[in-house]
């Protein structure tokens, strides 16, 4: 892959992408819900658009 391009994707992703903490808020949340609750997905998106 072209550097250019590279550092352009990686520039997207941390700008567009989700902060790590929220990434951990959502899986703690699914991990702390009580027995008998099952989270069979988590989807995290950002908000931010392009």
């Amino acid at each position: 892959m072209l550097p250019a391009l590279r550092d352009r994707i990686v520039g997207e992703t941390e700008r567009m992408g989700p902060a790590p903490d929220a990434v951990v808020r959502a899986i703690a949340f699914a991990i702390e819900q009580p027995e008998g609750v099952d989270v069979a997905d988590i989807v995290v998106r950002p908000t931010a658009q392009g």
